[in-house]
């Protein structure tokens, strides 16, 4: 209130009204050109307090102000920063300037009441010191203010040590002792150190102008108005004002600069309450936000930290509430896949039992949970028992605050990502896992079905059991899996979400499936080759079978053809030949080279034609008694040589006919040379006798 009469007094007289303690965001927006804020805006703090929470991974806060414009200024800018790094504020807490001690204490056992353990503080210090004195109060008797802060952090503007500030502190002393010399020596605060800045660059700002005339227009309102309209205005107000603005220096508290009326933000130190004072731990700056040091720009961790209670350790910002309650698990109330969840009702003492895979998991996670966290499971269902809604009304219903979770086989879909973390449920094709043996299969020509389309963990349920008849193929549809349903910012989400990954990839894991699922005895592993479907050898009886029969076949032809062609051959053999020579001699025969082949034929007009003066091996003339092996040297480029009777004119593919037609006694070979420039050895010719 001063503030806003005092702006209002310079805008009437035109002249610069200079405040170091006019901290309000709400006073910027009076657009007075002639109000200096020679301080710092409650908002600028704003940044380095965000930084400090998301630094944490708090997720929630409270909020405790005083309950007046100094307060409620801060709220709006502070509220929008926090939700920029997914920080809620559950609840806000206003605290009168003249609260009595017990409204205080009633405060604050509302808030013990609360899951919230993160509270940021904005008041004047008078106030402060109560609340934290009567927070101490209740675990502790007569506790002084700085012991009730132990653990507490704080941000306030950094002022850097210099000479300048050293001097200043001396003489402010030394004048203080001789003013007040009985009274205790006060140490100039960051107010008194604005206060200094601020008359200091007044000074400069009228050194510049070089004026002594500060008299104001007279005004033809009467003597006796006590209205505004009454002040009188200065001639060169507007001059001071211009000059002021444009003053820079560096004063006691940084760098002096005035932007859009108001002092530029400078660093923040950042501080923990510890002992008989405050250490400090690291500062904020707006160019680099946290760092150790205001020059740095390393991204490194701030110093130690004592936190309340003179613990190490990050507190992780909630508690279970103080008052016992329990945490209502929402379960779905289905038909079928009983395995996952099934809720169970004793007739006898009404009570209710849920059990199934989905919540042993449960089970499993919150038992490993660092901390103990009472839970209960409660059914969606209606008086009669049975299910209140769908998949999506139960995920609603945390929305809605009815439950704290759900649990169940709810699956994660992409729109579990959503404000209220709604999942949906893919409603299963098959209700039962025995409606496919009970349709007989029949299959859809019938009144069956000839395939199922499932999620994953229904399906593997059901192959667990009936694996000889079903298997499943692909392609698979990938999503998230199952998973447990808490509203957004539920402080349970992070030490959940870690502890799910450690029981999942744990041996405890297992045993949860093998006690719900199990196993079929007669059916192997879901990983393993089944006998409805594997591919065996047997699976190509049918392939073998054909192509046995042909090769059989095309073998019997071909030697049937063969002992035909050569009948004449076999019938001009010795009588005396053994069965072992007949054998040897059609071996021979079959293995000889067919020289009236297309393909030979053509490599043998291609030899005549591109040989330059091919030398012919020779044999010996026919005659009726088989010659004695003998060697001969073949030069040739052919990759082929020929022997024959030099006697017998060759036919004019090369073929040897005997004047009569027949075939010589003498039965040419051809040899593949393996160098065209090697030695070759002919080997014995075998005659056969006319």
């Amino acid at each position: 209130m001063q503030a806003n009469f005092m702006i209002g007094l310079g805008s009437k007289a035109r002249v610069p009204i200079i405040s170091f303690s006019a901290t309000s965001p709400s006073l910027s927006s009076l657009q007075s050109q002639y109000f200096v804020r020679a301080t710092l805006n409650d908002s600028a703090q704003v940044p380095a307090i965000k930084a400090i929470v998301q630094a944490f991974g708090w997720r929630e806060v409270v909020l405790i102000c005083v309950d007046n414009e100094y307060g409620n200024g801060v709220i709006p800018s502070l509220t929008s920063a926090l939700q920029e790094v997914d920080t809620h504020v559950t609840y806000r807490s206003a605290i009168h300037l003249s609260a009595t001690d017990d409204q205080i204490v009633k405060e604050l056992y509302k808030l013990m009441t609360m899951s919230t353990r993160v509270f940021i503080v904005h008041m004047f210090t008078p106030l402060g010191s109560r609340l934290f004195t009567k927070q101490m109060q209740m675990s502790t008797l007569d506790p002084s203010a700085i012991d009730s802060m132990q653990g507490v952090l704080g941000v306030k503007p950094h002022v850097p040590r210099t000479k300048e500030l050293d001097s200043v502190k001396i003489r402010w002393k030394k004048k203080f002792q001789e003013e007040y010399p009985i009274n205790e020596i006060s140490e100039l605060n960051i107010f008194g150190l604005r206060a200094y800045d601020a008359a200091s660059a007044l000074a400069i700002a009228v050194e510049k102008l070089s004026v002594g005339n500060f008299s104001f227009q007279k005004t033809n309102i009467s003597r006796d108005s006590i209205s505004l309209e009454s002040i009188r205005v200065s001639p060169i107000g507007p001059n001071i004002l211009h000059s002021l603005l444009s003053t820079q220096f560096r004063g006691l508290t940084g760098h002096f600069q005035i932007v859009d009326g108001q002092l530029h933000s400078s660093a923040f130190q950042i501080v923990n309450v510890n002992g008989e004072g405050e250490k400090g731990v690291g500062f904020w700056t707006q160019e680099n936000g946290i760092v150790r040091r205001p020059n740095s720009t390393s991204k490194v961790n701030l110093r130690a930290i004592t936190w309340p209670g003179e613990s190490t350790s990050v507190p992780k910002g909630w508690v279970l509430p103080t008052n016992g309650k329990k945490l209502k698990i929402g379960v779905p109330v289905k038909e079928g896949f009983s395995e996952f969840v099934k809720v169970m009702r004793d007739p006898i003492t009404n009570t209710t039992k849920v059990t199934g895979y989905c919540i042993a998991i449960f089970d499993a996670v919150m038992a490993t949970l660092p901390y103990a966290v009472p839970y209960e499971y409660v059914p969606f269902e209606t008086p009669d028992g049975n299910a209140a809604g769908n998949y999506d009304e139960l995920i609603s219903q945390v929305y809605f605050q009815k439950y704290d979770a759900v649990v169940g086989d709810t699956t994660i879909l992409a729109n579990s990502l959503t404000s209220m973390l709604t999942v949906q449920q893919l409603k299963p094709t098959i209700t039962d896992i025995n409606e496919l043996i009970r349709t007989g299969q029949r299959g859809s020509q019938k009144g069956g079905i000839a395939a199922a389309f499932d999620e994953i963990p229904y399906m593997k349920l059901f192959l667990a059991k009936y694996c000889s008849k079903y298997t499943a193929v692909q392609p698979t549809y990938k999503f998230d899996g199952f998973g447990f349903v808490f509203p957004k910012h539920s402080p349970l989400v992070s030490d959940v979400s870690m502890q799910i990954l450690n029981v999942t990839e744990g041996d405890q894991m297992a045993k949860i499936e093998q006690a719900w699922f199990g196993q079929n005895s007669s059916c192997p592993g879901l990983n393993s080759s089944l006998s409805s479907d594997s591919i065996g050898v047997d699976s190509f009886w049918g392939l073998f079978l054909i192509a046995g029969v042909a090769s059989s076949a095309a073998l019997i032809i071909r030697m049937a053809t063969f002992l035909y062609e050569n009948t004449d051959t076999l019938v001009q053999l010795d009588p005396p030949a053994s069965v072992w020579r007949k054998i040897k001699a059609l071996a021979t025969l079959f293995d000889n080279k067919d020289l009236s082949s297309h393909n030979f034929r053509k490599s043998e007009m291609g030899d005549r034609s591109g040989t330059n003066g091919m030398d012919a091996a020779t044999a010996s003339p026919a005659t009726n008694y088989p010659p004695s092996p003998s060697s001969l040297s073949v030069q040739t480029q052919s990759n082929f040589a020929f022997s024959r009777d030099q006697a017998t004119p060759a036919s004019e593919y090369g073929d040897q006919m005997s004047p009569n037609g027949q075939t010589p006694p003498e039965i040419a070979f051809g040899i593949e040379l393996a160098n065209s420039k090697q030695e070759l050895k002919v080997p014995e010719v075998v005659h056969v006798n006319n």
